[in-house]
């Protein structure tokens, strides 16, 4: 009978990145923080009327970056987990996952530095977006 595909197969067999990801405990916490995330984003639709993120009140940012901030945590943990970090770009949910990553971080944190960016060419300065 042949086995079942699983990623933790492409997993180190030491180490405290492969640890944390085959702990059952990281797989249920991120479900219910990817649940908690697409309820905020029903939250934001509804609450946030800003244009961006930058225009929204301060609730919207941190609770934006604190899901960021574990997004990140989540995925480089699951990175370093890889035995060869080629089987990560090889399989198709780490991919996923890593797009969908990138875009958040390319919405919440890139806004910041595109938005300094805008100011220091307008001439704004540094303060100006402090």
């Amino acid at each position: 009978v042949e086995q079942a595909f699983t990623v933790e197969h492409m997993y180190k067999s030491s180490g405290k990145m492969q640890e944390i990801v085959r702990n059952p405990s990281f797989e249920y916490i991120t479900f219910v923080i990817i649940v908690l995330y697409a309820a905020w984003i029903g939250v934001e639709l509804d609450q946030n009327s800003a244009e961006t993120l930058l225009e929204a009140s301060p609730i919207f940012h941190v609770v934006e970056n604190l899901f960021c901030a574990y997004f990140t945590f989540e995925i480089c943990v699951r990175f370093g987990a890889f035995r060869r970090k080629w089987d990560a770009c090889t399989n198709a949910n780490f991919v996923i996952d890593f797009i969908l990553w990138g875009l958040m971080i390319l919405e919440t944190w890139m806004a910041y530095v595109f938005a300094a960016f805008r100011l220091q060419v307008a001439g704004g300065g540094a303060s100006a977006f402090i």
